[in-house]
């Protein structure tokens, strides 16, 4: 504890990672471990960046252990984006905890491929 009685705390981001590979001429995003707040910028800016080079995106969702609804926002807003921007957004292999929280909050049309 500090002398102000406040004690510090360090986030590990290691919880997060995305692998981009090429598949077909096409940017392939593979998350993996914690899609959560934390994550949240990261996962835009490298769907950004790989629309704007290429004009789609595909991300990898198989690798994605957990969730959480700014997670899940993130990937509605990124889809949104996405048509509003006529580029193409596809996400494949949605492990079952993604399309579970998916359902569960109402946004059973994100184009989540299982």
């Amino acid at each position: 504890m500090s002398a102000l009685g406040v004690t510090s705390t360090t986030v590990d981001f290691t919880a997060f990672s995305i692998t981009e590979e090429l598949e077909g001429g096409q940017a392939c995003l593979r998350l993996c471990g914690e899609l959560d707040l934390a994550a949240v910028p990261e996962l835009r800016a490298r769907v950004w960046n790989a629309c704007r080079r290429d004009g789609m995106a595909i991300l990898d969702l198989s690798g994605v252990e957990f969730i959480d609804v700014a997670g899940l926002s993130a990937l509605t807003a990124l889809a949104r984006e996405a048509r509003r921007g006529h580029w193409l957004l596809e996400m494949r292999d949605a492990p079952l905890v993604v399309r579970q929280l998916a359902r569960l909050t109402g946004l059973q049309d994100l184009p989540l491929a299982a």
